[in-house]
């Protein structure tokens, strides 16, 4: 660990604005009241609270001009004895600018200016000019003036000629033979106005289009194509004419390698992309070069050099034969020297060191330095980390290697409290060392609480397990908890012990394996006892356990769960693009009782979708089952599946949704052995972070598979507003129950924190 200071004290000169509460907004400001090392000054925190200071000021709003040429100047004095810093930052705004919009006819003033907020000061009439372009106003004129409007202030003034918008009729292909006029429609953007689609005529997006038609053409081995754009006007509406030259295709005949990469072709051609017979392609040759040069940078040449020359073999009718050849130059091999670290705090230099593959004296391969920066950053423990490869550009034979990383704030505290309309009032706590002796071990002390559920846990996390690439988590656990309904509610209290163990084998996939030993106590019946005596009666009858109403006591099960994971979401919080799908297999084992032999299989898939950026289109099918083996031939009830609620069925209350009682129809006591669940919603974002939310709900809870059918789902719809923050969604929704049955409500208000799926 190293010497840090704190902020004593701050001073800002506003430069004669008003700022407000500025200094609230500042990251630096706030982090001095944090304690110990978490509230040490971070330069690189300063720079960006300026920037984001500095980037407010330069845009227009209702309170204040823009300020294009505003500047924060920061004088730093540090009391090295006392470990403080004592900080202030002089406003100095420059001339401000509002502005005005005349001339525009189609299109409304609060437009355009959005479209000028979005962009630095001085590359508002260029953006307004493309602004208007890519919507077919090919000829729009615009002309900026200014005047003084007052002390300091100026008015600029844009003056908008917008012509007439132009959209495309029709697009015609001529001259193409290899490629059909289908193919050549995939990879161009400029079409008719469609359901998905403007047809505004935008002279970038045509160009854009040539060039497309060009590479699918290299593509085919085409290399000599040439493409020519005829637009013909008629009324605002624009007739697009591609005419196409094709040349002759040429085709790989042979592939060579001189240099040092004589022995290529065993050992690389699988990974190739170009092959004989195969069209010749710039992108497939330029793959096939850079393969070879990250093979020797590898093997510890960072300076290898490799060319690669098509040359005629030979002539054909139509298309033509070319000889391949890579010419490689390794330079000298290069090694790696010193190693240095820089900006631990709490973290032992062993952790970092151990995600390093490079020793004194190792060949330098810059593929293993970026191994070794994503290893570094999967610790969790650092908020940036770079290197920096010292002798590199010298291109020296020696090369050291400089590791800065800037730590997170190791501890942590989270308290809330909320209300969810399942669960009612409820509240949580977090108390957290995110680098437990300096080793990156994650250990959380956490515990929730509400009416139905009491929940408490301690659990470590170790990135690292046995130095591998495995996550290891180990937890100690207690959890009160009431399920079902009416005479046969279950309330239990659990406790145990969890060991899981988890590899990501991509990007995308990971798998894991949990070992969980749980003691389980059942502090209410399963059953009333005019039902569980004519059961107790079958079961000595038959000479075999039918059915175990009698749960209460103590149960030790063992549960063993391998599972598997796909997530291709472009985010956690708030996916708009991607799939997750994830199974886990559950083998329960009971210690103690036969009643806990059973088998739980579940799935889970979401998919998110967004065609237009005003929508986002999500929906989700989840299912699973439970199966007992040996001695018994039932589940307990406090195991079984439950639907309803803010988790799944919005519209119903919370585990209402259970397998039909035959005696009268409505759904029983307790939950089933199977259950299947699909939704389908649309998120339609508005301004200042709200979202309004559309869905549709359908699932049934069954002890027989011969039930699935339509009639037996139960389905609701409905939606609702959500307030979307940093940490996710607060919302608050209403769901319709479309098949309302004796005793259920109409619908029912759900407020939830985060998303369903």
């Amino acid at each position: 660990p190293g010497r840090y200071f704190r902020l004593r004290h701050l001073e800002i000169d506003p430069g004669g604005l008003d700022l407000g509460g500025i200094r609230f907004r500042m990251k630096t400001w706030r982090r001095s009241f944090y304690p110990g090392r978490s509230g040490r000054f971070i330069e690189r925190e300063l720079e960006a609270d300026i920037e984001t200071i500095v980037k407010a000021l330069r845009k227009e709003n209702d309170d204040h001009p823009a300020y294009p040429d505003a500047t924060i100047e920061r004088e730093i004095v540090r009391d090295v004895e006392a470990g403080a810093i004592d900080l202030r930052l002089v406003v100095r705004p420059g001339t401000g600018y509002r502005t005005r919009i005349i001339g525009n006819e189609a299109v409304g003033e609060a437009t355009l200016r959005r479209v000028i907020r979005k962009v630095p000061f001085r590359e508002a009439r260029a953006t307004l000019r493309s602004w208007y372009e890519r919507r077919g106003f090919s000829e729009v004129r615009i002309t900026e003036t200014q005047r003084p409007l007052a002390p300091g202030i100026v008015e600029r003034v844009f003056s908008i000629d917008e012509g007439v918008q132009k959209r495309i009729a029709a697009v015609v292909f001529e001259g193409n033979h290899a490629l059909s006029a289908e193919e050549l429609t995939a990879v161009v953007q400029s079409r008719p106005p469609g359901l998905l689609h403007k047809g505004y005529f935008d002279r970038e997006v045509i160009a854009s289009d040539r060039e497309a038609i060009l590479e699918r053409y290299a593509e085919a081995g085409f290399l000599d194509a040439q493409v020519t754009v005829e637009p013909s006007e008629q009324g605002g509406r624009v007739f697009l004419t591609f005419r196409i030259t094709e040349g002759m295709a040429s085709r790989i005949g042979a592939i060579t390698f001189e240099g040092e990469c004589a022995d290529a072709p065993k050992r690389m051609m699988p990974q190739f992309r170009s092959a004989i017979g195969a069209p010749l392609t710039p992108p497939a040759v330029e793959f096939d070069r850079r393969t070879l040069v990250a093979r020797l940078c590898e093997a510890g040449h960072p300076y290898a050099r490799v060319t690669a020359v098509a040359e005629p073999i030979e002539g054909g009718e139509g298309e033509r034969s070319m000889r391949l050849t890579f010419h490689c130059v390794p330079g000298p091999q290069v090694e790696v020297g010193e190693i240095f670290l820089q900006g631990l705090l709490e973290t032992r230099p062993q952790t970092v060191l151990a995600e390093i593959p490079f020793r004194r004296g190792a060949p330098f391969s810059l593929l293993a330095l970026q191994e070794a920066l994503s290893r570094i950053r999967e610790l969790g423990v650092f908020q940036a980390v770079n290197v920096r490869v010292l002798g590199l550009e010298e291109k020296r034979p020696v090369v050291h290697l400089l590791f800065r990383v800037e730590e997170r704030v190791p501890h942590t505290v989270d308290l809330g409290v909320g209300y969810e309309s399942d669960l009612g009032w409820n509240g949580f706590f977090e108390l957290g060392d995110h680098n437990l002796l300096g080793r990156a071990w994650d250990l959380r002390l956490r515990g929730s609480g509400s009416e139905d559920r009491q929940f408490g846990e301690i659990g470590l996390t170790d990135p690292r397990f046995l130095g591998g690439k495995i996550l290891a988590r180990y937890a100690l656990f207690a959890e009160r908890r009431r399920q079902g309904g009416g005479s046969a509610a279950v309330e239990s209290l659990h406790y145990g012990a969890s060991a899981g163990f988890f590899h990501r084998w991509s990007a995308d996939v990971s798998s894991g394996f949990t070992t969980r030993y749980e003691r389980r106590l059942i502090l209410a019946p399963t059953l009333p006892e005019r039902i569980a005596q004519p059961i107790r009666a079958l079961s000595e009858a038959q000479e075999r356990r039918v059915f175990d109403p009698d749960v209460e006591g103590t149960r030790d099960t063992l549960v063993f769960s391998p599972s598997l994971t796909w997530d291709t979401r472009d985010s956690l919080i708030r996916p708009r693009r991607g799939i997750f799908a994830t199974t886990s297999f559950d083998v329960n084992t009971g210690l103690t009782r036969s009643l806990d032999f059973f088998v739980r299989a579940t799935a889970d898939v979401r998919g998110y979708v967004t065609p237009w950026p005003v929508v986002t289109f999500s929906g989700i099918l989840r299912g699973g089952g439970l199966r007992p083996y040996g001695a018994t031939e039932t589940i307990p009830a406090d195991q079984r599946f439950y639907l309803g609620g803010s988790a799944d069925l919005l519209g119903f209350a919370a585990d209402s949704i259970r397998p039909d009682d035959p005696a009268t129809g409505l759904p029983g006591d307790v939950g089933g052995t199977y259950f299947l669940f699909g939704a389908l919603e649309a998120r339609i974002p508005l301004p200042w972070d709200f979202e309004i939310a559309l869905f549709l709900d359908n699932g049934i809870v069954t002890n027989d598979l011969a039930a699935f059918t339509p009639s037996a789902f139960r389905h609701s719809t409905g939606g609702g507003l959500r307030y979307i923050t940093p940490v996710g969604p607060i919302g608050l929704l209403y769901g319709i129950n479309l098949d309302r049955r004796p005793g259920e409500v109409s619908g029912r208000f759900h407020f939830s924190i985060g998303y369903t799926f």
